[in-house]
């Protein structure tokens, strides 16, 4: 289909002119003759239904729209089948079926977004007249559409309980709650939880998202108790029971945690239940539990509870609670805490007078900080590999079998006893693993000598091993044997200096020598500039008492900083002499073009002081009024960011302004300004706010246009656009202000000299401007139309 031609005839130019003049009917029978000769002529259809429609044919304009949406369709023409079906609905909002056109097409393009919300318009619909079931089902398909946006959810869920659909608020509540955790909208999550407690939700899966909600609030906490004992019961979530616990203690409902710890066996369970215990002396529970933690297999057990024992263990006096710890502190291989424990132990029973245990708990720590442990192996052994029968496990059993007093002389006999036995299980059944040991050690004894010596000749071995590499005749011990001068009288390190210096190549020293002639040249260089010998022209001089530029010696990043030092205390005349000296110097830096081009812009120059200061602008304040207008710019395109594709929002902005649907256009194009496409985003932008007649909207435009871009045909065609705002709303002085900053930047830029030359015709352009009824003007918008498209 032919949408635009190159060469427009004046045939469409009379037919559109007619229309702007409300002579419909020749109109109609004009655009008629013109689809008769070309069927695909866009602008012709397009016009037509307009025609219809202002003349109050709605079915006629309504079947014209939809013809030409199809077409536009088959075509590929995909954007201005949106924009045609999007100006069908605007005119014609009882038109359902194509809410369901439109958002196919949207979704043919990848515009998620758009093509959910224009269900949300026919959700909205139907719920205004009362079909809430419609209503319900297109947000069930939005739902299942966008799997992945929890304030989409959050949505439709407030959409269900407006309706009173219970039911369908918990089933969505609980994806909701998990996307909203997902991407931390502590907020979200709150409205969540108000949304399912008032329609009676079951928030036992959903809990432990809401910790950070019950966290800020005191609201609800029986409901929040009552769901995490139903969640933990059915799965136990570590992360979520220390955080539950912090809610729910011990003394509330003890019977839930004994049912847990018994059903799970898990060792957070029995450190949380262990500090509760200490912590509230029930030390017949805590030596409970401390054997039941030694119990433990090993897929339960982590070596987590060593923290508890070793905050706890040194303010306990209690010594089945101390002997318990240590044999948890053996199996974790805890050495250290193991020899504090039975020290700790040791200074009890000295302090109770029990003089006997202390000497052996000194004896068994001796032997431990001798050997260490000899069961490392122990906790992956099956029970069924334990042999020993009527041995002592450890020496805590060792005590309790000497506690007993009233066996006399039976408790030294049995100690006797033991030792014997433990002397004859080393001599008889452990000889093996006591040889292994004794071999390790051996083995450890002789690697430690042989990691002294050599770090006895660490250094020099390092330092000589280049060297060394290199030769092949080198003894044992890594020298060289043609070196004649004894090595014992030369250090590691001056004999690796020595062997590198000998080793040098004859290109390394020509290295050297290269390297010195480019010092001296570099110095001659940078003495030249110093003098200012290397420019034809002897720098100018300042004379301004207020500049303190000193060209000579400074940086040029000082220099550039005290220029724009100079702009700030509005010292633009001495600004510009040292600028005009600094592009002498470094004519190609980009950094200071730029900063000639923003003093060009935001000062004062000697033509624009005949206007009179009340009409005219302050110069001096435009600096930071354009960077503020830039800010709020940019914060109102980045509201609009979209994941989508920035090509076909741009593109689709084109077909909006070709229908003359400049508010859509602009959303687009908010959309496609983070893209590349940025600055023919917002100069269509201002375009389209000017077409409205939202002209300060439009020079806030052009402003952030002047500020975020250094490219001069950009500057140059943003400040003649303000200008001529100003031209069209009839404040000429401002907008001769503005000709002449284009004029200073480039004298020949479209028809600025003119305007300069002839101030007085600038007032006399905004009647023309503003007269649509006249043949000529309207030819000059389709001009503009086609230019900017």
């Amino acid at each position: 289909m032919k949408l635009f031609g190159k060469h427009k005839t004046d045939t469409i130019s009379q037919a559109k002119a007619l229309y702007a003049k409300g002579h419909f009917k020749k109109a109609l029978s004009t655009c008629k003759n013109l689809i008769n000769k070309n069927p695909n002529d866009f602008e012709a259809y397009n016009l037509l239904g307009d025609i219809h429609y202002k003349m109050g044919n709605e079915s006629k304009a309504i079947e014209v729209y939809r013809n030409l949406a199809e077409k536009l369709e088959e075509d590929k023409f995909t954007e201005r089948a949106i924009a045609v079906t999007r100006k069908i609905i605007r005119f014609f909002p009882d038109q359902l079926d194509l809410y369901r056109k439109i958002s196919k097409l949207y979704s043919k393009k990848g515009l998620l977004a758009e093509h959910v919300n224009v269900l949300y318009e026919l959700s909205n619909i139907y719920e205004e007249r009362g079909e809430k079931d419609k209503a319900v089902d297109i947000l069930k398909e939005i739902a299942e559409y966008n799997r992945s946006n929890a304030e989409n959810y959050y949505n439709i869920i407030l959409k269900f309980d407006k309706y009173g659909k219970q039911q369908e608020v918990n089933r969505f509540i609980y994806h909701a709650f998990e996307l909203a955790d997902k991407y931390n909208k502590e907020q979200l999550i709150s409205n969540l939880v108000d949304t399912a407690i008032k329609n009676d939700c079951d928030l036992t899966n959903c809990i432990k998202f809401i910790i950070p909600y019950y966290k800020d609030t005191d609201e609800h906490k029986e409901l929040f108790s009552k769901y995490g004992i139903n969640y933990l019961h059915e799965n136990f979530d570590e992360s979520f029971f220390s955080d539950f616990v912090e809610f729910l203690d011990y003394d509330d409902d003890p019977e839930f945690f004994e049912e847990i710890k018994d059903k799970y066996n898990h060792i957070a369970i029995y450190n949380y239940l262990l500090q509760y215990t200490i912590n509230h002396r029930n030390y017949d529970e805590t030596v409970k539990l401390l054997e039941e933690i030694a119990d433990l297999p090993k897929y339960n057990f982590d070596n987590s509870v060593m923290d508890i024992i070793e905050k706890y263990y040194s303010s306990l006096d209690h010594t089945e609670i101390l002997d318990a710890m240590a044999i948890i502190s053996e199996k974790c291989e805890d050495r250290d805490t193991t020899i504090n424990l039975y020290r700790h132990l040791k200074d009890i029973y000295n302090q109770r007078g029990d003089n006997e245990r202390a000497d052996n708990l000194e004896q068994f720590i001796s032997d431990l900080e001798k050997t260490g442990f000899n069961h490392a192996n122990d906790f992956e052994a099956d029970e069924e590999d334990v042999t020993q029968s009527d041995d002592v496990k450890d020496f805590g059993d060792l005590l309790e079998q000497t506690s007993f007093e009233d066996m006399g002389e039976k408790s030294e006999n049995l100690l006797d006893s033991i030792d014997v036995d433990l002397q004859e299980e080393m001599e008889d059944e452990d000889i093996f693993g006591l040889e292994l040991n004794n071999a390790d050690i051996g083995e450890s004894t002789e690697k430690d000598s042989e990691e002294e010596d050599t770090d006895l000749d660490m250094e020099f071995d390092l330092n000589d091993l280049d060297s060394g590499r290199n030769s092949g005749n080198e003894d044992e011990t890594g020298f060289d044997n043609e070196s004649a001068e004894p090595l014992d009288n030369i250090s590691g390190l001056e004999h690796n200096e020595q062997s590198y210096s000998d080793k040098q190549s004859p290109e390394t020293e020509k290295s050297d020598e290269e390297s010195e002639s480019l010092d001296e040249l570099e110095d001659f260089d940078l003495n030249e500039m110093n003098e200012g010998n290397i420019f034809s022209e002897t720098p100018v001089e300042q004379e301004s008492e207020d500049s303190d530029i000193e060209v000579s010696s400074e940086s040029k990043e000082t220099k550039i900083e005290k220029i724009k030092q100079l702009i700030d205390r509005n010292d633009f005349d001495t600004a510009h002499s040292a600028l005009d000296e600094l592009l002498q110097q470094y004519p190609d830096d980009e950094e200071i073009k730029n900063l000639a081009t923003e003093l060009i812009l935001f000062s004062e120059e000697s033509e624009s002081k005949e206007v009179t200061e009340e009409k005219s602008e302050d110069i001096n304040s435009l600096t930071s009024e354009f960077k503020d207008v830039a800010k709020s710019i940019r914060e109102s395109i980045n509201e609009m960011i979209d994941p989508g594709d920035y090509e076909t929002h741009y593109n689709m902005a084109m077909a909006y302004m070709e229908m003359e649907l400049y508010d859509d256009a602009i959303t687009e194009l908010k959309k496609s300004a983070t893209s590349n496409k940025r600055y023919e985003s917002l100069y269509l932008m201002a375009e389209c706010y000017k077409l409205l007649g939202n002209y300060d909207q439009s020079i806030n435009i052009h402003k952030l246009i002047v500020v975020d871009y250094s490219d001069k045909e950009r500057m140059l065609n943003s400040l003649y656009e303000i200008a001529h705002i100003y031209e069209i709303r009839g404040n000429a002085p401002v907008a001769l202000n503005y000709y002449k900053k284009v004029f200073f930047l480039d004298e020949n830029f479209r028809d600025v000299k003119a305007k300069i030359d002839n101030p007085d015709s600038l007032g006399s352009s905004h009647s023309s401007e503003t007269n649509i009824d006249s043949s000529d003007d309207n030819d000059l918008k389709d001009k503009k139309k086609i230019s900017y498209l």
